[in-house]
């Protein structure tokens, strides 16, 4: 029988958090869902982790397939529709707790963010002492290109625009502004939705900058939108 910290967050949500074989598990509110749902996911998680600590994590495509590189993480597959992002860059705890509450705030103001700006739901993680990183599970967005790819492409090589193109498309002029332009106009939207619930916007939205808003062209039109922008890791 575990023995399980309720931690009850500011709007109300209760996270569990507890030790399994000297490591620490936080689950969201979310991530309680989740992992009820699939109960499979535990034993995942365990057989992540022994690739990942192993000798042969490198090679160990059928539990831990590379997804993404970012500026201070590696992002692996858990399972098709969950990420795991393995960083040692600052606590994650604090991160994961912002970014649980930014979503429940866009979640509540539906009536006022447009649908094109998305957060992904944030699952949990897993700390300790002895482990080399800290392990943040979410929700795996389909695109892995941001504002920055989109922005600046000619600032990258000839293979990552190559990358960059066989995932999103070409870039053109086109797309190029109006990304900026959705890029601006979400920092704005979510600052004054954070505000009307009480929240200093600057205190969650810590690390605004164009590597951190993920962009996804689509099929059709939403909102007026042609794409749909993701905001992680805040």
């Amino acid at each position: 029988m575990r023995n399980i910290e309720v931690i009850t967050r500011p709007d109300g949500a209760e996270w569990h958090s507890f030790d399994v074989n000297h490591c620490n598990v936080i689950l969201t509110s979310r991530g309680r869902e989740v992992f009820a749902e699939q109960p499979e996911l535990e034993e995942r998680v365990h057989l992540y982790l022994g690739k990942a600590l192993g000798d042969q994590a490198c090679k160990s495509a059928d539990v831990r397939t590379f997804f993404m590189h970012g500026s201070n993480s590696y992002v692996y597959h858990l399972t098709d529709d969950i990420l795991v992002k393995e960083t040692n860059a600052h606590s994650m705890k604090d991160a994961l707790f912002r970014m649980d509450r930014i979503y429940e705030v866009v979640k509540a103001e539906q009536s006022k963010v447009p649908r094109w700006i998305h957060v992904p739901d944030y699952y949990g993680m897993i700390t300790g002492p002895d482990l080399p990183n800290q392990y943040v599970f979410m929700q795996r967005i389909d695109s892995g290109v941001n504002v920055d790819h989109i922005l600046n492409t000619d600032d990258y090589n000839e293979l990552e625009r190559a990358g960059l193109n066989k995932q999103f498309g070409p870039v053109t002029e086109t797309d190029k502004k109006e990304v900026s332009q959705r890029y601006a106009d979400m920092e704005q939207i979510l600052h004054q939705a954070l505000a009307d619930h009480g929240l200093v916007p600057t205190k969650f939205l810590t690390d605004w900058w164009e590597p951190n808003v993920l962009v996804e062209r689509l099929a059709e039109p939403l909102d007026g939108s042609s794409f749909r922008m993701s905001v992680i890791d805040q």
